[in-house]
């Protein structure tokens, strides 16, 4: 039996004098959106809409948290980017009071004007509950708060294609985990990918762009699946100041305005400003690779038979240098490193391991190149990593039918992830289980 142990004014006024393009997005609600924080009072006017644009940002920035002080920044940055006039962006910026700025939740937003700046204009929405000149505090750790701001994003500013950025933490393999994107130090909560993929369920993106690190894993990924075209995501650690925003928009404007252009000047605009890479992950191959991973994962199972082999694979698996990503606290897996372990320690027939690696190469279009060239760009959780570095139980949401709450996609069919409370799964036999 396992030991468990279960882990537990500033913007608003600058540059009011210019003439900006400033469009409220109460004028884009005109129905109730399932939900939504305040429900539409009034009916909009249709000669209030902007018009289409090729691509509406919308940039989710969960500051109620020690990250306060780069949102500041990041907004300070934007003011200085030269838009494309085919881009909108539209911003949500939860703050928790420590930056100076009064506990809130504003919108703003930022289109391409005459003098060359776009200095984000604060705006309103009663479709979202959230005045120009007033303040509210929204639950950014809620997926009704993400669906509705999407909803009535996408309403006020049409456009051809639309970029999801998540700003602030990011996420873990497990429901459980608190300071994920979108967490709010007032309330508590963050997202986590099930309930963004809900959140998105009726409001589809074309492209979801995570700012924080280790993002870019499978048990994401195989969630957001259906929720759009394209993630950009990070398998390593990130700078506290995250993805700048601004060099987003600076790329996205010498592009020819396609996903996968947007995502290749993202990937190399992210590169530039940090030095950490972005995986561009296209969601229609993800279901292979979580197949191949299944299939190694099986047959590894079925070899390991004694205390020696375990040993052999545990210690590969956990202290390759070139395996692993060490995290506070967690402990992640690039795939391919996966397969290659698994060949070194002779327990997986070769086809498993081509199979695996032509699925990373068709789902993973960009990964880690210069630091990390031989990473294939996406990861998949070992265990947790006490304070000393040493292996830590799973949270007790990473264990199938341990959960009191739904699970992830993932694990409802994964022969990787342990199965509660005897097994099978790959990392049951691997830490668990006595074996003779």
């Amino acid at each position: 039996m396992r030991a468990l142990r279960v882990k537990r004014r500033s913007l608003s006024n600058v540059l009011r004098s210019l003439v900006l393009p400033i469009v409220v997005l109460t004028v884009a609600c005109s129905a109730p959106i399932p939900g939504s924080i305040v429900d539409v009072v009034s009916e909009p006017d249709q000669t209030d809409f902007p018009r289409p644009t090729k691509w509406t940002v919308i940039a989710y920035i969960a500051a109620d948290n020690e990250l306060e002080p780069y949102a500041e920044y990041e907004l300070t940055r934007l003011a200085n980017v030269v838009l494309d006039p085919e881009i909108a962006v539209v911003l949500l910026v939860d703050r928790g009071g420590s930056s100076g700025e009064r506990a809130s939740t504003r919108l703003y937003a930022a289109f391409s004007d005459e003098h060359g700046t776009n200095p984000p204009v604060r705006i309103g929405s009663l479709c979202l509950g959230v005045p120009e000149d007033a303040d509210v505090k929204l639950n950014t750790g809620d997926g009704a708060t993400l669906a509705s701001f999407v909803s009535c994003a996408k309403k006020a500013y049409p456009a051809e294609k639309y970029l999801l950025y998540l700003w602030g933490y990011g996420m873990r393999p497990h429901a459980s985990a608190a300071r994920t994107v979108g967490y709010s130090d007032t309330f508590g909560l963050g997202l986590d990918a099930r309930t963004i993929r809900r959140a998105l369920a009726h409001e589809p993106v074309s492209v979801v762009a995570f700012d924080g690190p280790r993002t870019a894993l499978i048990e994401v990924a195989y969630e957001l699946r259906r929720t759009a075209p394209v993630l950009l995501a990070a398998q390593n650690s990130v700078a506290a100041n995250g993805w700048p925003l601004a060099a987003l928009l600076t790329a996205m404007s010498d592009t020819a305005m396609g996903i996968d252009d947007v995502a290749s000047a993202a990937v190399h605009a992210r590169e530039g400003a940090t030095h950490h890479s972005l995986s561009i992950i296209r969601t229609d191959g993800v279901e292979r690779v979580h197949d191949a991973l299944n299939e190694i994962s099986s047959e590894a199972y079925a070899a390991i038979s004694t205390n020696a082999v375990r040993s052999l694979v545990r210690t590969s698996l956990f202290q390759h240098p070139d395996a692993m990503y060490s995290r506070p606290g967690e402990l992640d897996l690039d795939l391919g490193a996966v397969g290659r372990v698994m060949t070194d320690c002779g327990i997986v027939a070769g086809e498993r391991i081509t199979e695996l690696t032509a699925a990373l190469g068709a789902a993973v279009l960009h990964g880690p190149v210069e630091q990390t060239p031989q990473l294939s760009g996406l990861s998949v959780h070992l265990i947790g990593v006490d304070e000393f570095g040493y292996a830590a139980p799973h949270d007790a949401a990473y264990f199938v039918g341990d959960s009191p709450v739904d699970t992830e996609s993932f694990f409802a069919t994964s022969a990787w992830v342990p199965h509660y409370p005897t097994g099978p799964g790959l990392l049951y036999r691997l830490w668990y289980e006595a074996l003779p």
